[in-house]
């Protein structure tokens, strides 16, 4: 994992998105265990590291049958297209890889996901970013 930074900057735009995600195996089966969790890990952390990704992984924890997630993720890239992305290169290596995942559902994930915001919007943040606004 990256090392995480508060504040990133993007071109025009200075933000501080979080994320909590959380995504199911199919039918939630536990599936996610030994030597499949370890290759999942991986495959998540090289995902990230990709440069069309715009996010950074805060934390990871692999459960039989979940992904939980804490993510930093640019406002103009989106949740919803990393969530995407995450789930879409991770179920096929891990359906070729292991035939216990490829033998016990026919998906290796559901179509549906949880997220929700980590706030860490303050008053001395938002002072901080209209100072450094001002003309010098």
């Amino acid at each position: 994992m990256r090392k995480y930074k508060e504040k990133k900057f993007h071109s025009k735009v200075v933000h501080s998105c979080k994320y909590q995600v959380v995504w199911c195996t199919q039918n939630q089966r536990d599936i996610l265990k030994d030597d499949v969790a370890l290759r999942l890990r991986e495959i998540i952390k090289e995902s990230m590291e990709v440069e069309e990704v715009e996010g950074e992984i805060i934390n990871l924890e692999i459960s039989p049958s979940y992904v939980h997630l804490i993510v930093s993720v640019n406002p103009q890239f989106g949740i919803d297209k990393l969530v995407r992305h995450l789930k879409r290169k991770t179920s096929g290596p891990l359906r070729e890889e292991f035939t216990s995942v490829k033998g016990r559902v026919s998906s290796t994930w559901t179509l549906s996901y949880y997220v929700n915001t980590l706030d860490s919007s303050t008053p001395g943040a938002i002072k901080e970013y209209l100072m450094s606004q001002q003309p010098k």
